[in-house]
């Protein structure tokens, strides 16, 4: 059991890391009761942002994020579309950490604590920077998480939070759960059998 329990932590260890070494894999973490959107990316993201905005920079051995805090919240802004029960939220960066391998962006999104939310949110971050991209996007509020991916194709979610009939959030937060699941059960089956065979059923006298 020890063994088996290691095996679906480092298997949950790969995931998150995968995710967090390369660039064109970003995540959006909506904290609704916070008020606030987090970004997960790399510093390799924010450069390739900023070199698609001003491509005299591309020229230059090294220049500095936070000097061009400015454009790279402007450039979220534009690309993020977020609204609940049918208005527009603004975002406003209030915190940055560029200069680290896991760096983060910090927005502050008001007006967002209700009972019952419609969300409607839209994101085309990096897709004119990367032939493949994917922004994952997790949503908390009420002790609930839900968690879908978008992409190049798909750029587009909405649905009601946290309950409500299945809509696309509830799609693709099931989906990969039931994978792990799926997974799960199978590891833990062959576990099993080989613990079984292990004993040899007794024979009469």
């Amino acid at each position: 059991m020890g063994k088996f329990f290691c095996t679906i932590v480092f298997y949950l260890i790969i995931i998150t890391t995968s995710r967090a070494h390369n660039p064109n894999e970003v995540s959006y973490f909506f904290k609704l009761e916070s008020e606030e959107l987090v970004i997960h990316l790399t510093p390799k993201s924010c450069v390739d942002i900023l070199e698609t905005l001003h491509p005299n920079l591309k020229n230059q051995s090294t220049f500095s994020l936070q000097t061009y805090t400015t454009d790279i919240e402007e450039y979220f802004k534009k690309h993020i579309l977020f609204y609940v029960n049918g208005q527009s939220v603004p975002l406003k960066l209030t915190k940055t950490d560029m200069n680290v391998h896991d760096a983060t962006l910090t927005f502050m999104i008001q007006n967002t604590v209700s009972e019952s939310k419609n969300l409607d949110i839209t994101i085309s971050s990096f897709v004119d920077i990367y032939k493949k991209v994917k922004n994952h996007v997790f949503i908390y509020g009420s002790g609930i998480k839900k968690h879908c991916v978008l992409d190049s194709k798909t750029k587009h979610i909405s649905g009601e939070f946290p309950s409500g009939a299945p809509t696309p959030l509830n799609l693709f937060f099931w989906l990969p759960l039931t994978s792990l699941s799926f997974m799960l059960l199978s590891i833990g089956f062959a576990v099993h059998r080989k613990q079984k065979s292990r004993f040899k059923p007794f024979q009469s006298i």
